[in-house]
């Protein structure tokens, strides 16, 4: 399948009511409340801007990220992000250390100010592509017919 020029799709989180929970992890669409104060988490939360534009500081950088960002806060990370335009749309996906590895884990104990980087359109639609399968199925067996089985 191309991904070429394929849109990115957030059907499945807004079909989810824009938040889905799970054990130990979480993901979201943000579109709005991008304007909070400067916090910390107790877990690790990668975010993907599939739209838009924000500015970002983690652990005192501070920088404007377009359509493609991406950046990995640590736990007590401090970090703020803030929308640049109007059409901002941020996927936040949550989770804790026991999701990882130990050798992610020991990995990213050498960025100890988390990581920033950047997708090409092609890698931010493939990602987008895993993120809506991955929820398809947790949607699907967390659905009244699949709960016995």
């Amino acid at each position: 399948m191309s991904t070429e020029n394929k849109p990115v799709n957030i059907v499945e989180i807004k079909r989810a009511g824009g938040v889905l929970k799970g054990n130990g992890f979480s993901i979201a669409l943000h579109t709005d409340g991008l304007a909070g104060k400067i916090h910390i988490h107790d877990c690790y939360e990668l975010e993907l801007l599939v739209e838009g534009s924000v500015n970002i500081r983690l652990n005192g950088r501070q920088i404007e990220e377009k359509k493609g960002a991406f950046w990995l806060s640590l736990p007590n990370n401090l970090h703020h992000i803030t929308k640049a335009s109007e059409d901002a749309q941020i996927v936040s996906i949550k989770f804790e250390d026991s999701f990882l590895s130990n050798k992610v884990y020991n990995m990213l104990g050498m960025y100890p100010n988390g990581i920033m980087g950047t997708l090409p359109e092609r890698e931010l639609n493939i990602c987008m592509d895993m993120i809506d399968r991955i929820l398809d199925t947790y949607i699907s067996v967390n659905s009244e017919l699949c709960k016995n089985v």
